[in-house]
C-alpha cells in the first residue's frame, strides 16, 4: 500500500506542480492519511518535538496581542464556504502529515524504494521539460492560465513558482539519474543537469530558484567536508541567520528608497527596510501572527506609485518571525532548528540522502527571502521531497525479514 501512495505521489508531482503547487498540501493530506494505519507504531515522541510545538503555541499564542482580526475558522453559510484561516493549523498539519509519510517511506522494501524513485525521477524530468515550456512560451502559457485565473498577475507567478519548485526537485533528479553509475559517470550527470536546470531558469529570469541552487551546492559541501557535525553546523548557521536577521537586512536595505523602486530587488529592499522599522516598534513579542496583513502602506511616488509598499507578507520569513513574534518567537524558532539538527544522524551515515536533505535545508533558506513562513504549500513541497529521501535511503537497505 505505502509503495502504491507514493508511487501516486510522484506520479503527480509534475501535474500539481505546473498548477502552481497549491495541490501539494491536499495531496501530502491525503498520502499521509492513507499511510498511516500502516506506519502509526513507529510513530514515537522525539525531544525536536518539543522545539516545534514550542514555536507554533508560542505563534498561535500571539493571536492575543496581533493586531489582525483572526478566526480559527471562518463559516459563511449563505457563500457556501468553510475556511481555516489560522495560519498555524495548516502548517501544524503539514509538519505532522510530512512525519507520518517519512515514516512510511522507511517501511520500504529496497525493490519498492526503487520502483518508486525510478518513478520520481521520471516524472520531475517531466516537469523539467514544463517548465523550460513555460519559459519558452511564457505568451501562450499566460494565455493559458489566464482562463483559469482573473488576475493576470497570477499567472507569471505561477510560472514563478514552477521555477521554485524545479529547483528544489533538481538535487533528486541528479541521484534519480546518476545514483548507479560510476563516479566520474555520475558527475557528469551532475554537472549536466544543474547545467540544464540553471539555464531553463536563467531563460525566464527567475533569480530566487538559480539563487536556490547555489545555496543548495554550498550546504552540500558543508556535509562534506564536516562528515560528522554537518548538520548541526547548517542548523547552527540558520539559527544565527534568524536571530540576526534584522540587523543583517538591516544593513542591506539602509539606503532603500520606495520612490526609487524599478525592479523587484529594489522593491524587496524597500519592504524589508519598513519591515525592521516595525520590528523595532516592539522587538520583544512581536506585533502578533498576521499583523503584517493589516498594513497598507501605498509606495507615494516614483515608477511604482499606488501599488502596496509591503502586500501581504515580508517576503522574507526571518523577518517575518521577528515582526510577529519578536525576539522571543525567533529565539525560539533558532532553538527548534538547532534540536531538529542534533536529532539528524551523521552526515557520513546518510550519505547520498544526507547530500540530499542539505540542499534542501540550504535551498529553503534561500527560496524564504520569496514566502509567507505560514505558506503551508511550500513546507507540504518539502515535506514530500524529505520523504522521497527517505526512499533513496532504502533503495540500498537490507530488505525486512
Amino acid at each position: 500500500m505505502i509503495q502504491r501512495v507514493l508511487i501516486g505521489v510522484a506520479a503527480l508531482w509534475p501535474l500539481i506542480a505546473f498548477a502552481g503547487g497549491l495541490g501539494f498540501s491536499p495531496l501530502i493530506t491525503l498520502a499521509a492519511l492513507l499511510c498511516l494505519p500502516f506506519t502509526i507504531m513507529r510513530l514515537r515522541p522525539q525531544i525536536y518535538m518539543i522545539g516545534i510545538l514550542a514555536f507554533l503555541v508560542f505563534a498561535a499564542a500571539s493571536v492575543t496581542w496581533s493586531d489582525r482580526d483572526i478566526q480559527l475558522f471562518h463559516v459563511d453559510l449563505a457563500a457556501g464556504k468553510f475556511a481555516v484561516t489560522f495560519e498555524v493549523l495548516p502548517l501544524s498539519l503539514v509538519l505532522l502529515w510530512s512525519g507520518i509519510l517519512m515514516s512510511a517511506a522507511g517501511k520500504l522494501d529496497p525493490d519498492e524504494a526503487r520502483n518508486i524513485v525510478r518513478v520520481a525521477t521520471w516524472a520531475i524530468l517531466a516537469q523539467l521539460i514544463i517548465v523550460a515550456l513555460l519559459i519558452l512560451f511564457q505568451d501562450r502559457a499566460l494565455e493559458l492560465f489566464s482562463f483559469a485565473m482573473s488576475d493576470p498577475g497570477e499567472g507569471v507567478q505561477n510560472i514563478a513558482r514552477n521555477g521554485i519548485i524545479m529547483a528544489l526537485a533538481a538535487p533528486f533528479l541528479i541521484v534519480g539519474f546518476g545514483r548507479q553509475l560510476s563516479f566520474s559517470r555520475a558527475l557528469i550527470v551532475e554537472i549536466a543537469v544543474f547545467a540544464v536546470v540553471v539555464a531553463v531558469l536563467a531563460m525566464g529570469d527567475v533569480i530566487g530558484p538559480i539563487m536556490s541552487v547555489g545555496f543548495g551546492i554550498a550546504s552540500v559541501a558543508i556535509v562534506r567536508i564536516f562528515p560528522r557535525s554537518g548538520f548541526k553546523l547548517l542548523g547552527l548557521g540558520i539559527a544565527i541567520y534568524v536571530m540576526t536577521a534584522p540587523f543583517t537586512f538591516g544593513i542591506l536595505s539602509a539606503s532603500a528608497d520606495p520612490a526609487a523602486i524599478s525592479n523587484s530587488v529594489d522593491w524587496r529592499l524597500a519592504i524589508w527596510k519598513r519591515v525592521i522599522e516595525i520590528i523595532q516598534e516592539n522587538p520583544m513579542t512581536g506585533h502578533g501572527l498576521g499583523a503584517f496583513r493589516t498594513i497598507d502602506e501605498i509606495i507615494p511616488s516614483g515608477e511604482f506609485a499606488g501599488r502596496l509598499l509591503a502586500p501581504n507578507h515580508p517576503h522574507n520569513m526571518a523577518l517575518q518571525i521577528w515582526v510577529e513574534l519578536g525576539a522571543f518567537g525567533a529565539a525560539i524558532f533558532a532553538l527548534m532548528v538547532i534540536l531538529v539538527s542534533r536529532r539528524l544522524p551523521e552526515p557520513s551515515r546518510l550519505g547520498v540522502p544526507g547530500f540530499l536533505a542539505a540542499a534542501l535545508a540550504g535551498q529553503f533558506v534561500a527560496i524564504s527571502l520569496s514566502f509567507d513562513l505560514w505558506n503551508n504549500w511550500l513546507w507540504a513541497c518539502a515535506g514530500i521531497l524529505a520523504a522521497m529521501f527517505v526512499v533513496v535511503a532504502r533503495t540500498e537497505a537490507e530488505a525486512d525479514v
